[in-house]
């Protein structure tokens, strides 16, 4: 399956996807995301209009109407969802995978809710048949859960003895900006555990909890492994609400899928999610334009940036440090090892599993160049392009 991936499309998508199931009136679920739902569902002849003005459409303007298309079959979709007509919701998003597919936007999301929607329907059906069976009740609750509608999940409590169950709906049933910290650090282990495997509310909670955290103790190094073990798990290379620039994915590869214009500063920019004091991040890259790995350093941020024929860290007290020739290949492992404590910090550069360049002094000579600039905390990664990367992996307790 091929994803493609650009910004202002996934953001859309994103919104149209995420979070879509929730009562108009019931509470952010547990990924944070309000319900975008149409006042009404759109009558089949809508649809077939739709339809026909975007099978006769060109261009740019494809694409435009395809995500509005996309949007009505998300609101009869979500209408037959409410209904609990789950059939008709997976027809509905089962249609908007196609119009995806033909416009060449993500389908990541919609493909994550047909089959979250399948899940709760073998449930209900189950929990029909056996309205008393305990397993069959907290099947169900679990996959509304999984698919972030804590207020259907909520509203089975009163039949379960299960505590666990019980105090951890409520808390997602609350909201991600009303919890605690330790609240949202304890819904993300619950959600991500084996018994649940909510995966992609686990995720959204964790980064939550990652990104709002200031202390970066045992507990951020612990939901930062997590975090990352499910976007691995999962299949999410990044949070999609931090890219920039143009990206692809399709066979475990991530591209850039324009070249920006050096002079302009005109870089692609992604997100891999936040990281603690000491990790290791590792990845294969193709790239002869300039690229860079984004790491932070404590509370610091810089790079390390390679182009066809050499390797630097930009920057230290803003000039380009140990710049290093490196033969020229086709793809390099590149391994960055990362340690700060307090005031000071350590980097380490590998290149196909040799050390090429480190570092170690106070992390306040550190400055990451502008135009690479992505949240504060998070690894990542920006280039120019063309450019490819493949095997991403953060390991947060190196």
């Amino acid at each position: 399956m091929r994803f493609t991936v650009r910004v202002s499309i996934v953001a859309v998508l994103f919104a149209i996807c995420a979070g879509l199931w929730a009562a108009d009136d019931a509470p952010k679920s547990a990924r944070g995301v309000p319900s975008t739902a149409a006042a009404s569902a759109p009558s089949v002849d809508d649809i077939k209009a739709l339809e026909a003005r975007f099978d006769a459409a060109q261009g740019p303007q494809r694409s435009v109407l395809g995500l509005e298309f996309i949007g009505k079959l998300k609101s009869a979709a979500q209408s037959c969802y409410k209904s609990a007509d789950f059939p008709g919701a997976i027809v509905y998003l089962n249609k908007a995978l196609a119009i995806a597919g033909k416009i060449k936007a993500d389908t990541f999301e919609l493909t994550a809710c047909v089959q979250e929607i399948g899940q709760i329907k073998n449930a209900a059906d189950r929990f029909a048949k056996a309205p008393k069976n305990a397993d069959a009740l907290r099947a169900l609750i679990i996959a509304y859960v999984a698919h972030g509608d804590p207020a259907k999940a909520g509203a089975l409590l009163d039949d379960t003895v299960d505590q666990a169950i019980k105090t951890n709906v409520q808390l997602s049933a609350r909201g991600i900006r009303a919890l605690s910290d330790q609240e949202l650090l304890g819904l993300g282990k619950w959600l991500a555990s084996d018994k649940i495997q909510a995966t992609r509310v686990a995720r959204e909670t964790l980064l939550a909890y990652l990104e709002r955290s200031k202390e970066r103790d045992a507990d951020f190094a612990d939901a930062a492994t997590l975090f990352h073990t499910l976007n691995k798990k999962g299949g999410y290379l990044f949070p999609d609400r931090k890219a920039s620039g143009s990206w692809e994915f399709s066979n475990g590869v991530l591209r850039i899928g324009q070249a920006g214009d050096a002079s302009k500063g005109d870089a692609s920019k992604l997100a891999l999610g936040p990281v603690p004091d000491a990790y290791s991040i590792s990845m294969d890259v193709r790239s002869d334009p300039e690229m860079a790995i984004v790491i932070p350093v404590g509370k610091s941020m810089c790079s390390v940036s390679a182009d066809s024929t050499s390797l630097w860290l930009n920057a230290v007290k803003g000039e380009r440090y140990g710049q290093k020739r490196i033969p020229k290949a086709a793809k390099r492992k590149i391994t960055i090892k990362v340690v700060a404590k307090g005031d000071s910090g350590a980097i380490e550069v590998l290149v196909d599993g040799k050390s090429q360049l480190s570092w170690s002094g106070a992390i306040s000579d550190l400055t990451l160049y502008f135009y690479f600039k992505i949240p504060d905390g998070s690894a990542g990664i920006a280039a120019y392009g063309p450019a490819q990367f493949s095997d991403i992996a953060i390991d947060c307790k190196p």
